[in-house]
């Protein structure tokens, strides 16, 4: 009987053995899926100021009628921007417009630039951009968004472009200036972004 336990415990420590020897060499195979969210950086409000060189001073905003966001919070778009020349033909126009971008999806998204389209007849653009953030909340009490005047335009510490984590917030002002606008006259911004490590 006493041999009979040890042939059964040497049988049990063989098989073990060979078992784990087996399991530690054999192929391991792992299915792993790593879901990545689209870019999803958002135009969130905005805010237009035009001014017509020719005849005016200040600048005054742009009617609700004449600015909208899409339905898709990828792109914005000013329409009818001759109505507010004084003269209908040889019109200078200067324009303030702010964006306020929001990073909706599930990783860092790089803004890289601003595209604009322009329609209509006009003989010369000049356009700069200036990037300010990221926020994480209260941009209203930012100074370079709320309760801002046109005039004061561009502030100082703007960047050349930003990284928004998930959840922040950046702003985009873009200066347009116009020559001898004639015409219907609109333009459409869209946001050229990437995945920060790109």
């Amino acid at each position: 009987m006493k041999y009979t336990y040890q042939l059964a415990v040497i049988v049990l420590i063989i098989s073990m053995t060979l078992t784990t020897y087996g399991l530690w060499f054999d192929d391991l195979r792992v299915n792993v899926y790593i879901h990545i969210n689209d870019n999803s950086v958002d135009i969130g409000s905005y805010k237009a100021y035009i001014l017509d060189i020719n005849s005016s001073k200040n600048y005054r905003g742009v009617e609700d009628q004449d600015a909208s966001i899409s339905s898709d919070s990828k792109k914005f778009s000013l329409t009818n921007l001759s109505s507010y020349c004084i003269n209908t033909s040889g019109c200078n126009l200067s324009l303030w417009i702010g964006l306020v971008l929001a990073n909706n999806g599930t990783v860092p998204i790089n803004i890289d630039d601003v595209s604009m389209n322009i329609t209509g007849s006009y003989s010369d653009v000049t356009i700069r951009k200036y990037y300010y953030g990221p926020y994480k909340t209260g941009l209203g009490y930012r100074d370079v968004w709320g309760n801002i005047d046109p005039s004061d335009l561009p502030f100082e510490n703007n960047t050349m472009g930003m990284v928004l984590d998930p959840g922040w917030k950046g702003i985009v002002w873009l200066s347009v200036n116009m020559s001898n606008v004639d015409g219907y006259m609109g333009i459409d911004l869209s946001i050229v972004d990437s995945y920060w490590n790109k």
